[in-house]
């Protein structure tokens, strides 16, 4: 058998070529600019490369890997085959970054490596360190203003960032039957007022400039029974008996349990006429008042009454309506076509815990046929426009702002068609009488008018 060593002298030369080629090329050298400077966390870091170096100047190739990152971090290099790569710095600590370069035959003998030193700055959320209040203790109907002390280490030195803080306020639990509730969530400083006794517990969360919140953090704010008990009320009219449309003086003396334990109540008072004489029209010179005067138009005997309440769940009152409709009279009426306005008479917001003025909720019933509407039912003087005769109901009630509606008073309202009726025509006869033969023909005729033509004779 015939054997050739050919390709053995051939493989042998090859591997001589490439090892000689291989001694005459330098390894690269891999550069990093640095040491980079401190960061805080949250931002991106950007890496360089470019410095590094080959001696025959050949195209390089780069490589970048983490060599150690916090424990925690989840970040990534982006462009990890590039010059200048860049991560982001998720949370604080020391992040170590290897860089290997290569010229297509060797690659770097020893990685370069850049250690970036993340600080804790911009990492921190904020503390609330506690809940104060304005009132050490409470009664029904008091308010009470409610502060935070809140500290963010990214504010300190060395950070120095001035963060700012949104706050984030719930009441969370309250009494049963409690309408109470803060007067603005978002606030600083929020406040209310305590309708019921017992318990409030209200929450804090704040969340700095940069997203990051804080532990909640929770207030029980506790409030006594002092203020829950009933005033009672006393009257006298000075004098007794009088005469007709004489002012008596009438005064309301009023005693509340609760101030005499700190509560301080405000109380309300109303008088009403329970009886009186027929076609009577008595007036107060002030319902509200704790001393109004009383005038009685009608002899006989008036039973007067007033009433008391402190704060709680007391609703507001209207005593009447009245209406501007240009025709005079009681009821009042009105015409087709002719707008009416309608007023209520002696509002009154009786509980102190309500706010500003009540809102009126008018409503308008029609006759049949009508299309009549109020111009506008939220309105404190609305008005309509009458378009059928016969009667129209106005009813109206006051609703404060802690929702609570007054009982309804109603007026009917008579509307009057005033359309001027067509004149029926008045028939005359008339007679002409013509002179007879003998009379002179220059004198005139007689004319005689007739009375009107009865039906029968039409």
């Amino acid at each position: 058998m015939r054997r050739t060593f050919a390709p053995l002298v051939v493989s042998t030369a090859a591997i001589g070529l490439l090892a000689a080629c291989a001694a005459s090329v330098q390894a690269p050298i891999a550069e990093i600019a640095g040491p980079a400077a401190p960061v805080n966390a949250g931002s991106f870091v950007q890496l360089d490369g470019s410095g590094s170096k080959d001696p025959q100047n050949r195209s390089l190739t780069f490589t970048w890997t983490f060599d150690a990152r916090p424990l925690g971090s989840t970040t990534t290099l982006a462009d990890a085959n590039t010059a200048k790569p860049s991560f982001m710095a998720d949370v604080p600590g020391n992040y170590v970054v290897n860089l290997t370069v290569s010229n297509s035959v060797l690659t770097s003998t020893t990685a370069a490596t850049v250690t970036v030193q993340v600080s804790t700055c911009a990492a921190n959320a904020p503390v609330i360190n506690g809940i104060q209040t304005s009132r050490a203790t409470m009664n029904i109907g008091d308010s009470v203003q409610f502060t935070a002390d809140v500290t963010d280490a990214d504010n300190a030195p060395p950070c120095n960032l001035s963060q700012t803080f949104n706050y984030a306020w719930l009441l969370t639990q309250q009494p049963e039957g409690s309408r109470a509730s803060l007067n603005n969530e978002r606030s600083e400083k929020p406040s209310f007022t305590a309708d019921k006794a017992g318990d409030y517990v209200v929450r804090l969360v704040v969340t700095d400039s940069t997203g990051l919140s804080s532990a909640q953090k929770t207030l029980t704010q506790t409030v006594k029974q002092c203020g829950a008990a009933a005033p009672t009320v006393t009257a006298t009219a000075m004098p007794q008996t009088t005469h007709p449309n004489a002012a008596v003086n009438l005064t309301a003396t009023v005693t509340d349990p609760d101030n005499a334990c700190g509560a301080n109540q405000t109380s309300t008072v109303q008088w009403s006429v329970r009886s009186k004489p027929d076609a009577s029209s008595p007036v107060f010179s002030d319902s509200r008042s704790l001393r109004p005067t009383f005038a009685a138009d009608k002899a006989g005997a008036y039973d007067i009454t007033v009433t008391v309440d402190a704060c709680g769940n007391v609703p507001p009152t209207v005593d009447s309506i009245s209406a501007s409709s240009g025709v005079s009279g009681t009821p009042p009426a009105g015409r087709v076509g002719t707008s009416i306005t309608v007023d209520p008479v002696n509002v009154s917001n009786l509980n102190c815990l309500a706010t500003g003025a009540p809102t009126s909720e008018w409503s308008l019933s029609v006759p049949s046929g009508s299309r009549a509407a109020l111009s506008d039912p939220a309105a404190t003087s609305p008005s309509f426009t009458p378009d059928v005769p016969g009667d129209y109901q106005v009813s109206l009630q006051v609703r404060d702002s802690l929702g609570i509606r007054s009982s309804p008073v109603f007026l009917r309202i008579s509307a009057l068609d005033c359309t001027p009726a067509p004149i029926a025509p008045v028939v005359n006869r008339i007679e002409l009488v013509l002179p007879s033969a003998d009379v002179t023909p220059e004198a005139p005729p007689a004319l005689t008018i007739a009375p009107p033509l009865s039906t029968d004779q039409r």
